[in-house]
């Protein structure tokens, strides 16, 4: 409808673009950082989520930047941590999280994927957009399930588009869990015989 066109340069950017149009909005190509919206079908889900987690703290992991600008339906300073973010601002974020006194966080996964203890209060994980990055997925929700957790078990919701690409994404995310686990495995068994 904006008549904006865009054209991809190869099937990897076809690809990312059309992960970005699951999310619901497309970096347009006009200038730099600009982006059109298409829909807010992810966005509603999300705010349903969080309704119906009556306050219980939701760590939220996004792939684009369009889509932290649209999450700004959720208040004009939210909590999150990445780009943008001072050294300052992002430990006092990580200390109110981990109190319990932020019921939303968000991030990017490249922003905070390792290093970062968020486990303090957090039971639910979300991911508002996937990447084809499975360590980057896996970190990311490592950063609420790791010791120090007393919750009973760590919830990960995936906001996904239905007949998308993203179905792909998330096949070849679980085949890539599977060989990684398969290589630990296989390792651990390596160690036992190793030590016989």
């Amino acid at each position: 409808d904006s008549g904006v066109s865009v054209m991809a340069p190869s099937a990897a950017s076809s690809r990312i673009k059309c992960l970005q149009i699951s999310n619901g909005a497309m970096y347009d190509g006009e200038r730099k950082g600009s982006w059109v919206e298409f829909h807010t079908e992810k966005l509603d889900a999300l705010v349903d989520l969080v309704e119906s987690l009556q306050g219980a703290p939701l760590l939220v992991g996004y792939s684009f930047q369009h889509d932290f600008a649209r999450f700004q339906k959720f208040g004009k300073d939210i909590p999150h941590l990445g780009q943008g973010v001072s050294r300052t601002r992002e430990g006092e974020n990580c200390r109110a999280w981990n109190a319990g006194e932020l019921p939303l966080l968000f991030g990017h996964p490249r922003s905070m994927g390792h290093g970062m203890n968020l486990q303090g209060a957090c039971q639910h994980v979300c991911w508002f957009g996937l990447n084809d990055d499975y360590e980057l997925d896996d970190q990311f929700i490592d950063r609420v399930f790791r010791q120090g957790n007393n919750a009973a078990r760590i919830i990960v919701h995936r906001i996904i588009a239905r007949d998308t690409v993203e179905l792909t994404v998330l096949r070849n995310l679980r085949r890539k869990e599977k060989s990684q686990g398969a290589l630990l495995d296989a390792l651990k068994d390596y160690k036992k015989e190793k030590k016989r």
